[in-house]
C-alpha cells in the first residue's frame, strides 16, 4: 500500500521550500528476492501493446506485475503514466501518430486552411484511448498506485508539429497574427485536454503525476518549450513565453522541463513565470551527466531564484554527495537502485527515518 499521507506532507513541504530529508528522494528497488532478475517499468508497454496489436489496457497488467516486484524508497511511489508519446495533443488536434518501439513521432504540417478552420477542441481515435487509459488506469490504482497524466505537450512545441517547424518560425516573422491565433487554440486545446484528465485522477486520488515521477498534492504538471533552441530572446518572449504564463496561471505545482544548453539563454524569463515551482534539467545528449559538478554552478543559480530543483536519473553513489553540496530542503533527485541494502544505506544518510513509502 502507498503510505499516501507521508508522500503528501513531504511533497507539500517540497514545494515550499521546506522538506524534512536533506534531499527528497524518489526512488525504487527490487526487493530481496528479485534483486538478480529486476528491470525497471518501462512505459512504452503502452506503445508496444499497440504495435503488437494487443489491448494497451494489458499494460496495466504488466504494470502490477512490476509493483509487485518492487519497494519504493524514500518518497518514490508506483505511477502508471498513461505514456502515448511527447506532445500527444497534436495528435488530438489531428497529427497522425507514428509509434515505433521506443517512442512515438507525430507528423502533422498542416496548411493554413486547414489550420485557420481548426478548434481547441480534443478528438479522435487517440483521444479516446487516451480517455480510456486514464480511466481504467484510475478504476485500478486506488490504494495500489498514482496515475500520471498523458503527456500533453509544450504549447510552442504542438504548434510546430501542427504547422512544421520551419514553416512555423517563417510565419512568425510572415505571418504573426495566424501564428498567435494557433497558440491561442493549443492553449485553449492544453487546457481542454488537462483539465478532463486531472480531474479523472485528482477525483480517484488526493494526488496526480505525470512522467517526471512528482508527486502533485493538486494540479501540477511540467511545462516546457523544446523549441525554445531556436529561438532568440526576443522570439522566446513574442511566442514562448505567453503561452506558457497562461498555462502557469491554471496550475497550482508549474515545474519547468528545461532541456539542454539551448534553453539557457532563456532562464531569466523562465525564472519570472508567475506562480513557477521548480526547475527540472537534462543536460542532453553528449552532455555531462545530471550530477556532473560541471552543472554545480548552474544549480546554484536556480537555488538562488528561490526555485526548487528537480534531477532526474542521479546515480545512487552520487546521491549523498550531491545532497550535502546542495542541502537545503529544495532538491530532489530520482534514481533506481539495484538492492534494498544499497537503498536503505543512502535513504538514511540523506535524512529518512522511514526508508520505504510503499511495499
Amino acid at each position: 500500500m502507498i503510505r499516501i499521507d507521508r508522500l503528501l506532507d513531504d511533497f507539500k513541504a517540497w514545494f515550499e521550500g521546506e522538506a524534512y530529508t536533506d534531499v527528497v528522494l524518489v526512488a525504487s528497488a527490487p526487493k530481496f528476492e528479485y534483486e538478480h532478475y529486476w528491470d525497471a517499468w518501462d512505459s512504452w508497454n503502452i506503445v508496444r501493446q499497440i504495435r503488437r496489436g494487443m489491448d494497451p489496457i494489458e499494460a496495466l497488467d504488466l504494470f502490477e506485475k512490476w509493483i509487485a516486484k518492487t519497494a519504493f524508497i524514500g518518497d518514490g511511489f508506483p505511477m502508471f503514466w498513461v505514456n502515448l508519446g511527447p506532445g500527444a495533443l497534436s495528435a488530438f488536434l489531428g497529427a497522425k501518430p507514428i509509434l515505433t518501439e521506443n517512442t512515438v513521432w507525430f507528423k502533422g504540417g498542416f496548411d493554413w486552411n486547414y489550420l485557420d478552420k481548426l478548434e481547441a477542441k480534443p478528438e479522435g481515435c487517440y483521444w479516446e484511448l487516451a480517455n480510456r487509459l486514464t480511466m481504467e488506469a484510475c478504476r485500478r490504482g486506488v490504494g495500489k498506485f498514482i496515475v500520471g497524466i498523458t503527456d500533453i505537450g509544450g504549447p510552442t512545441d504542438v504548434a510546430g508539429i501542427l504547422r512544421g517547424v520551419d514553416r512555423l518560425f517563417t510565419d512568425c516573422f510572415k505571418k504573426p497574427l495566424k501564428v498567435g491565433t494557433l497558440l491561442d487554440i493549443v492553449v485553449d486545446a492544453w487546457l481542454e485536454v488537462y483539465d478532463y484528465h486531472s480531474n479523472i485522477i485528482l477525483s480517484s486520488f488526493d494526488a496526480m503525476s505525470c512522467w517526471m515521477h512528482i508527486l502533485y498534492p493538486g494540479r501540477g504538471y511540467p511545462i516546457q518549450c523544446d523549441l525554445s533552441v531556436y529561438m532568440s530572446p526576443r522570439l522566446f518572449d513574442e511566442i514562448g513565453f505567453k503561452p506558457l504564463a497562461r498555462l502557469c496561471e491554471k496550475l497550482d505545482y508549474p515545474v519547468y522541463h528545461l532541456d539542454g544548453p539551448g534553453e539557457l539563454p532563456h532562464l531569466n524569463r523562465i525564472g519570472s513565470l508567475p506562480g513557477l515551482k521548480a526547475i527540472q534539467w537534462t543536460p542532453g545528449a553528449g552532455k555531462p551527466d545530471v550530477d556532473d559538478p560541471y552543472w554545480f554552478h548552474l544549480y546554484d543559480d536556480i537555488l538562488r531564484r528561490g526555485l526548487n530543483l528537480v534531477l532526474l536519473g542521479v546515480k545512487p553513489e552520487n546521491i549523498v554527495k550531491i545532497a550535502r553540496r546542495f542541502a537545503g530542503g529544495k532538491l530532489l533527485v530520482s534514481t533506481q537502485f539495484h538492492s534494498i541494502a544499497e537503498a536503505e544505506a543512502v535513504a538514511e544518510a540523506v535524512g529518512y527515518g522511514e526508508v520505504f513509502s510503499a511495499l
